[in-house]
């Protein structure tokens, strides 16, 4: 339990390590132009207009600087970092809603279908039910008969035995 518990801790720790990395490297093109925006702010700064004005003037070549932003504040831009984590939760969330829906749908599909086997299923067995009760009373007329037949024959054999009673007597007399 312990090992397994270090083993998530480490995997947490390498993934959070990754995250860093990856959002400072996003991050490192922003920082190298907000240091020379600060550079080109100090050099203004500490320049005066005699200097520039004065006999050095070759050093001092006539630059613009434009700086402007690429988004507003407060406002992220779609390719703005995200960190993994963030990705694989929103990736996750679509999987889950995308799921949920063809859930829904499947379910809604098997509904029906288990609602027409139902209906296919009570219409054979109510089938089996009137050729059950045609098939019992079907049975009881040949029960009734074989009964029937069975009495015919004790009657006949006690016939034939009355006969031979009386052919026995007579016989004797």
């Amino acid at each position: 339990y312990t090992l397994f518990n270090v083993i998530i801790m480490l995997n947490a720790l390498i993934a959070i390590m990754g995250d860093t990395y990856d959002r400072v490297k996003d991050m490192s093109s922003r920082a190298r132009n907000y240091e020379k925006c600060s550079l080109i702010l100090e050099y203004e700064q500490g320049v005066t207009v005699s200097e520039l004005r004065g006999s050095e003037r070759s050093a001092f070549r006539p630059w613009i600087f434009v700086i402007s932003a690429s988004g507003l504040k407060g406002q992220r831009q779609e390719n703005d970092w995200e960190g993994k984590i963030k990705k694989i939760t929103k990736l996750i969330k679509s999987y889950r809603s995308e799921n949920v829906e063809l859930v829904n749908s499947m379910k809604d599909k098997l509904g029906s279908q288990i609602k027409r086997e139902n209906k296919n299923l009570e219409s054979q067995l109510s089938g089996m039910r009137t050729d059950l009760t045609q098939l019992s009373s079907a049975v009881s007329k040949i029960t009734e008969k074989l009964d029937n037949i069975q009495k015919l024959q004790q009657e006949q054999q006690t016939q034939t035995l009355i006969q031979k009673q009386e052919e026995n007597k007579s016989d004797k007399v």
